[in-house]
């Protein structure tokens, strides 16, 4: 509803939406039909900035509306733009709160210790109720961030040494005319292959830094902390502390699931399969090798048969042309 709310009605000091560019943008709307399919969620709620006691009395008419018209179930989601700064403070929780509405009698507080009178109708009204929610990443955040790491190299930022060398290279490449028009633009899979090869360098260095850390901190534990006199540990000497050792601990014993205990007997069955694999290709080539072979054989004895079919018509052509010769010799002396 954030793009629905172009066309609203500023009636002070209440706020209300166009119902025919609501319904207009409904019907011609492709991205919402092609996302939901279903028509109850044509419109599965709206959203407006609030602050964060939660909504007041100027959020009521819109809600309202879109109940009566559009979606009996519809929930709010309110921003807070004052909780914008404070987001890493809070321990990133998100500056957003789904409110849904219920219906409530006007003195439903006081329900519970006056009576009803028959045939009095209680008035109700709309009251905002917090939902709770949780983020939940899935394949398409995956997708997402793996399209923001593929696209972040080309935004990375270059030092001062980055660019004095890439100075240079400019400088060779403007003196050497050659080098520039032998060089040519990556394709998509090499660069594919570069971000691949980047992010693998990035984890494995993250991977280093960590390993580095657990290093240093059993390293700085010293032996009077271990042995329970905390009188003459050191300033710089790190406390000890089980549950941090526990996790290490926990830590190496999941390194042998990673990697195998009999190398030998793994190393034997990899090299086993590359062999396989290698003399399963080599067969490969071996039989189209020899079918080229049976091919090449063909067009041989093609080529004989159409070269001796030409002798022998060569040869028969010339014993036609002599005996030919020789019948008109002796015509021509039987005359004279």
């Amino acid at each position: 509803m954030n793009g629905l709310m172009n066309g609203s009605n500023n009636v002070s000091p209440t706020y209300v939406t166009g119902p025919s560019y609501l319904l207009r943008r409904l019907t011609t709307d492709v991205t919402v039909k092609d996302v939901h399919k279903v028509p109850a969620l044509d419109i599965v709620g709206w959203w407006s900035t609030a602050p964060p006691s939660g909504p007041d009395a100027t959020h009521l008419p819109i809600h309202r509306q879109i109940l009566q018209y559009y979606n009996e179930s519809a929930v709010f989601l309110a921003f807070h733009p004052s909780q914008v700064k404070g987001a890493s403070a809070n321990g990133g929780k998100l500056p957003l709160t789904v409110y849904e509405s219920v219906y409530e009698g006007e003195n439903a507080a006081e329900s519970e210790k006056t009576m009803q009178v028959d045939g009095e109708e209680q008035s109700l009204s709309i009251r905002f109720r917090e939902l709770p929610y949780f983020v939940e990443t899935g394949e398409a955040e995956m997708i997402g961030i793996d399209t923001v790491a593929r696209t972040a190299r080309n935004a990375a930022v270059e030092g001062p040494s980055a660019l004095s060398s890439a100075k240079e290279v400019l400088k060779k490449k403007a003196d050497n005319k050659e080098q520039s028009a032998d060089t040519a633009v990556l394709s998509p899979e090499d660069e594919e292959l570069i971000a691949s090869l980047n992010t693998r360098l990035n984890a494995i260095r993250t991977l280093e830094s960590r390993i580095s850390l657990i290093k240093s901190y059993v390293a700085s534990i010293s032996p009077a902390s271990e042995s329970g006199n905390q009188e003459n540990t050191t300033p710089s000497s790190a406390t000890l502390s089980h549950p941090i050792l526990r996790n290490i601990n926990s830590l190496l014993s999941h390194l042998s699931l990673l990697s195998p205990q009999e190398q030998s007997a793994f190393s034997a069955e990899v090299l086993a399969q590359s062999n396989d694999v290698h003399l399963v290709s080599l067969l490969g080539q071996l039989s189209s090798s020899i079918n080229s072979m049976r091919e090449l054989g063909k067009r041989t004895a093609i080529l004989t048969n159409v070269r001796r079919s030409n002798a022998s018509r060569k040869t028969q052509m010339s014993l036609q042309n002599r005996f030919e010769e020789e019948l008109f010799s002796r015509d021509g002396t039987a005359h004279g």
